[in-house]
């Protein structure tokens, strides 16, 4: 069971937002995914898989300035670039759904990549190039165990 309202206390560590694991948010009927909210203003981010095994997230960001090339590390072994992204838009590469889109349109065309982020279990450095630059961060999973 998932509540629909939003958590009601957060946890702070190391710039990263973690909605209590009461709440989250249901993104569909049979899975639960908790979104992390991280602060812009910096380029490297850790994120904590508390799994046992990969899984699959969602990174959403949104520029405050256009952006001719973005680029994700540290979550597929080759990077991910987006392009052509305007100041405002909402990027989401979702390997979740298997969907790269721009404002809510297939945006596969601006994307440059062989592969869908994963997070493995534990810590996981990723890097995004103009993060300082950036509106909103947000990942989103859900940890599996083996």
């Amino acid at each position: 069971w998932v509540s629909e309202q939003a958590p009601k206390q957060m946890i702070i560590m190391k710039d990263i937002i973690l909605p209590e694991i009461t709440g989250g948010t249901a993104l569909s009927s049979d899975k639960t995914f908790y979104p992390i909210s991280i602060a812009s203003g910096q380029a490297t981010f850790l994120i904590k898989n508390e799994g046992t095994a990969a899984t699959p997230c969602r990174i959403t960001f949104v520029p405050m300035n256009d952006a001719m090339l973005t680029e994700i590390t540290g979550l597929t072994e080759q990077p991910i670039k987006i392009s052509n992204v305007m100041r405002g838009q909402r990027v989401s590469i979702d390997r979740i759904n298997k969907t790269v889109e721009v404002n809510g349109t297939n945006a596969f065309s601006r994307y440059d990549g062989w592969e869908f982020q994963k997070l493995q279990p534990g810590d996981n450095t990723v890097r995004i190039t103009n993060a300082d630059d950036m509106n909103l961060i947000e990942a989103e999973f859900q940890p599996r165990y083996i």
